[in-house]
């Protein structure tokens, strides 16, 4: 497997890989070190799946097993997502996140419990969805506490869209879900419009409808802080109905 992984580390390369007109979502601050560059170059053929513009993605090449697909969209620290998977061996989880401190501690997470239904790609949602993702493939897709940009003059940077629900709306199959936690009411409004204007999900009700996927339910980083600050989660559910 040829590794494209060190063509995407620079944070300044701006060169346009696609055909899409996408505002970007995310603004990488930081690069890594060296070494670790080199620790992701090292296990990104056990855990990494290049991005690839050409072809969809052949899940048998990845994974060995006809389990569910699962979507985990900005997973952070990589902790969590490793913990769910590790959790729930039944599934497996396919990672997409732009930020390489993200990835490099993901891999390590992967590597140190031995993770095997896992893999991770490198680059952002909306690019991976429209060239890799083969049509109704996706039993859930996760996106929890987006960025919310919450200057209006940023809102245009905002993930969830109509542009991609639509997209969601081609690759997850026929009572899959979509899982969305926010804590930032504006954009919580937001993101239950869309939705609503949406005919073909079907909003759940109750904290444990989406879950019969999953043995366990983990909260993520960000949701403990934001009960510590007593902020309001708003936990959206929603089924794929056609």
């Amino acid at each position: 497997m040829t590794i494209l992984i060190n063509n995407v580390f620079d944070k300044n390369n701006k060169k346009n890989t696609n055909n899409l007109s996408l505002i970007k979502s995310y603004v990488i601050r930081r690069s890594i070190s060296q070494k670790k560059k080199e620790y992701i170059l090292k296990y990104w053929k056990i855990y990494g799946i290049d991005f690839n513009k050409y072809f969809f993605l052949d899940y048998s090449v990845f994974f060995f097993n006809d389990q569910p697909y699962i979507i985990d969209v900005g997973f952070g620290d990589g902790k969590l997502f490793v913990e769910k998977a590790i959790s729930n061996p039944h599934i497996n989880f396919i990672g997409v996140e732009v930020y390489p401190r993200s990835i490099f501690s993901a891999i390590r997470y992967a590597n140190i419990f031995q993770a095997s239904n896992i893999r991770i790609i490198f680059h952002n949602i909306e690019e991976v969805l429209f060239y890799m993702i083969p049509d109704n493939t996706i039993s859930m897709m996760q996106i929890f506490f987006p960025d919310p940009w919450f200057k209006n003059k940023h809102h245009k940077r905002r993930l969830i869209n109509n542009f991609f629900i639509k997209l969601i709306e081609k690759k997850i199959i026929f009572g899959g879900f979509i899982h969305i936690i926010t804590d930032c009411l504006l954009y919580s409004s937001k993101i239950y419009y869309l939705m609503s204007q949406n005919p073909k999900f079907k909003c759940l009700l109750g904290k444990n409808t989406i879950f019969t996927l999953f043995s366990t339910y983990i909260q993520t980083k960000f949701e403990k802080r934001a009960i510590l600050l007593n902020n309001k989660i708003f936990d959206y559910k929603y089924k794929f109905t056609g």
